[in-house]
Protein backbone atom coordinates (compact mmCIF):
# COMPACT_ATOMS: atom_id res chain seq x y z
CA UNK A 1 0.00 0.00 0.00
CA UNK A 2 1.71 3.27 -1.42
CA UNK A 3 0.80 6.37 1.33
CA UNK A 4 0.76 9.72 0.55
CA UNK A 5 1.82 12.66 2.18
CA UNK A 6 -0.01 15.80 2.31
CA UNK A 7 1.53 19.12 3.20
CA UNK A 8 -0.74 20.53 6.28
CA UNK A 9 -0.07 24.55 6.86
CA UNK A 10 -0.53 25.79 10.22
CA UNK A 11 0.25 29.08 11.33
CA UNK A 12 0.97 29.93 15.04
CA UNK A 13 1.08 33.33 16.24
CA UNK A 14 1.34 34.89 19.52
CA UNK A 15 -1.21 37.34 20.45
CA UNK A 16 -1.57 39.81 23.65
CA UNK A 17 -5.34 39.57 24.48
CA UNK A 18 -6.83 41.24 27.43
CA UNK A 19 -7.82 38.20 29.54
CA UNK A 20 -11.02 39.33 30.94
CA UNK A 21 -12.13 40.24 26.94
CA UNK A 22 -11.08 36.42 25.86
CA UNK A 23 -12.97 35.21 29.22
CA UNK A 24 -15.63 36.90 28.59
CA UNK A 25 -16.13 35.87 25.04
CA UNK A 26 -15.55 32.46 25.71
CA UNK A 27 -18.37 32.57 28.51
CA UNK A 28 -20.78 34.08 26.17
CA UNK A 29 -20.06 31.70 23.22
CA UNK A 30 -19.85 29.03 25.26
CA UNK A 31 -16.85 27.67 24.26
CA UNK A 32 -14.01 25.92 25.75
CA UNK A 33 -10.78 27.43 24.58
CA UNK A 34 -9.00 30.46 23.40
CA UNK A 35 -8.40 29.36 20.52
CA UNK A 36 -12.16 28.32 19.31
CA UNK A 37 -12.91 31.90 21.31
CA UNK A 38 -10.80 33.35 18.84
CA UNK A 39 -11.32 31.54 15.49
CA UNK A 40 -15.17 32.13 16.19
CA UNK A 41 -14.79 35.89 16.53
CA UNK A 42 -12.80 36.13 13.55
CA UNK A 43 -15.13 34.48 11.76
CA UNK A 44 -17.75 36.37 13.04
CA UNK A 45 -15.46 39.67 11.95
CA UNK A 46 -14.79 38.59 8.04
CA UNK A 47 -18.60 37.83 8.21
CA UNK A 48 -19.79 40.92 9.40
CA UNK A 49 -17.66 43.16 6.85
CA UNK A 50 -18.51 41.09 4.20
CA UNK A 51 -22.12 41.53 4.94
CA UNK A 52 -21.26 45.53 4.91
CA UNK A 53 -19.25 45.19 1.82
CA UNK A 54 -22.63 43.67 0.23
CA UNK A 55 -24.92 46.24 1.67
CA UNK A 56 -22.57 48.93 0.84
CA UNK A 57 -23.69 47.86 -2.99
CA UNK A 58 -26.98 47.50 -2.70
CA UNK A 59 -28.89 49.50 -5.13
CA UNK A 60 -25.81 50.75 -7.27
CA UNK A 61 -25.53 47.39 -9.77
CA UNK A 62 -27.23 47.90 -12.88
CA UNK A 63 -28.96 44.59 -13.62
CA UNK A 64 -29.52 44.06 -17.56
CA UNK A 65 -32.51 41.58 -17.27
CA UNK A 66 -36.10 42.11 -15.67
CA UNK A 67 -38.27 40.38 -13.57
CA UNK A 68 -39.97 39.07 -16.12
CA UNK A 69 -36.59 37.76 -17.44
CA UNK A 70 -36.04 36.24 -14.63
CA UNK A 71 -39.68 34.49 -14.28
CA UNK A 72 -38.71 33.14 -17.61
CA UNK A 73 -35.54 31.84 -16.82
CA UNK A 74 -36.69 29.82 -13.50
CA UNK A 75 -39.89 28.83 -15.47
CA UNK A 76 -37.00 26.77 -18.04
CA UNK A 77 -34.12 25.88 -15.68
CA UNK A 78 -33.86 22.35 -15.13
CA UNK A 79 -33.04 21.42 -11.82
CA UNK A 80 -29.14 20.21 -11.46
CA UNK A 81 -29.37 18.48 -8.69
CA UNK A 82 -32.76 17.58 -7.40
CA UNK A 83 -33.91 18.98 -4.09
CA UNK A 84 -31.36 21.48 -3.74
CA UNK A 85 -31.49 25.12 -4.71
CA UNK A 86 -29.07 26.42 -7.39
CA UNK A 87 -26.53 29.45 -5.60
CA UNK A 88 -25.42 32.39 -7.53
CA UNK A 89 -22.00 33.37 -5.91
CA UNK A 90 -20.77 36.27 -7.37
CA UNK A 91 -16.48 36.95 -7.82
CA UNK A 92 -15.23 39.06 -5.14
CA UNK A 93 -15.19 42.31 -7.04
CA UNK A 94 -18.71 42.36 -6.53
CA UNK A 95 -20.36 41.23 -9.77
CA UNK A 96 -19.89 40.26 -13.57
CA UNK A 97 -18.71 43.36 -15.92
CA UNK A 98 -22.35 42.85 -18.04
CA UNK A 99 -23.80 43.83 -14.53
CA UNK A 100 -22.46 47.17 -13.66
Amino acid sequence: MLLQCIPVMHMRTTLDLPEGLLAEAREVSHLRTNRAAVVAALDQFVKSHLRARLLARLGKTRLLITQDDVEVMREDDDDPVPGQPTRLILPPDGGHPWAR
